[in-house]
């Protein structure tokens, strides 16, 4: 399986990657980590760096995540206030990599916190930010959907 992870390079300690296995016996490859790079990855690159990366990787069963989405949980980074949930969706159309993203999101607010699906709309449109997070690798664009998890208490972390 190859895909483009958009802003996953932003990912540090404690991060949690989810992908899709589409295909029976997928591999993974992990590479070209960035050391920086601004949202949209807008032209050629990031500053790309060697750096010595520490992973498990474990199969879940589940729903299945939305074609060409992936999901993520990262803890606080330089750019948010605190820990992220997010969604994220490639592909060559970005209306439809922005409604993969919102779907992706809604649902999994569906699932992890137990709201109906017109409540997680009405939460999603106060709290969640839609980023173009990658336009250099064309004709695939990534979108994702941004959830600051300080939205919910403490106590009621979610099970992703």
């Amino acid at each position: 399986m190859r895909a483009a992870v958009g802003r996953a390079a932003e990912e540090i300690n404690r991060a949690k990657l989810y992908l899709p296995v589409l295909v029976p016996g997928a591999l993974l490859s992990i590479g070209d980590c960035h050391a920086a790079q601004g949202d949209g990855e807008v032209c050629v690159t990031g500053i790309g760096r060697d750096m010595t990366l520490s992973l498990s990787v474990s199969v879940q069963q589940g729903p299945p995540l939305r074609p060409s989405t992936y999901r993520f949980r990262q803890p606080k980074t330089l750019r948010s206030n605190g820990p992220e949930a997010a969604v994220s969706a490639g592909g060559p159309d970005l209306v439809e990599n922005a409604r993969s993203a919102v779907l992706g999101m809604v649902e999994w607010l569906e699932r992890t916190r137990k709201l109906t699906a017109e409540d997680a709309y009405l939460l999603y449109r106060l709290t969640v930010d839609l980023q173009i997070t990658q336009i250099v690798n064309s004709p695939n664009y990534c979108v994702t959907a941004l959830l600051p998890e300080t939205t919910f208490d403490a106590e009621r972390e979610p099970h992703v």
